[in-house]
């Protein structure tokens, strides 16, 4: 539906440049699945809360900030939208995590609430940036990512911290290397079936 709607309102060129714009966040936000993507979910029942958090923020903003680098010198992102790259790509990875996690406390209700918000803010902050405030180019889809996925990350740590899971397996293994090693085969298969797709 955002799609009909950004092309419809926004013409083919915008929506061109948002293609480019969320090319990259995808392209960010798999490397940063690497570490606190779904393999995280298996580990939220072994290791403490606070260790996952942790681990994983900073692992998603080293992530988020090299990737984009690298895909700005390598030409694959616009130079005047990297700054919305950076945060949009930060957003989208914290978010996730909190989502996982949700996943490993079997918070089904939560995760699919923390879901629907984040398309409802998009949404909404969408069509008054367009029809209130008359924002043009790509800009309305990208204030609309930034207030989705914030707003959903900031939602999602309370939900995650409200209700604490009881470790119920001691991990001693570093937390970060365990998700790496998860990470990894989880990230190889999903690539390996887009390749296969496409």
């Amino acid at each position: 539906f955002m799609v009909l709607l950004t092309t419809h309102l926004l013409g083919m060129e915008s929506r061109g440049e948002i293609s480019t714009i969320m090319l990259a966040v995808g392209i960010i936000h798999l490397v940063s699945d690497l570490a606190g993507g779904p393999s995280l979910v298996y580990l939220v029942p072994r290791a403490q809360l606070s260790r996952l958090l942790l681990s994983c923020t900073a692992w998603s903003v080293v992530a988020t900030f090299t990737t984009a680098y690298i895909l700005l010198h390598t030409g694959r992102i616009p130079a005047q939208y990297f700054t919305e790259v950076l945060i949009i790509g930060i957003l989208i990875s914290l978010h996730s995590l909190n989502q996982n996690i949700l996943l490993g406390q079997e918070r089904i209700r939560a995760y699919n609430i923390l879901f629907l918000f984040q398309g409802v803010v998009m949404f909404a902050t969408f069509c008054v940036a367009v029809f209130l405030f008359h924002r043009n180019q790509s800009y309305p889809y990208i204030y609309s990512c930034m207030a989705g996925y914030g707003l959903s990350y900031l939602s999602g740590l309370y939900l995650v911290n409200r209700r604490r899971t009881t470790t119920h397996f001691n991990e001693s293994r570093p937390v970060l290397l365990l998700l790496f090693m998860n990470g990894f085969y989880t990230q190889a298969a999903s690539l390996g079936l887009n390749l296969a797709k496409s």
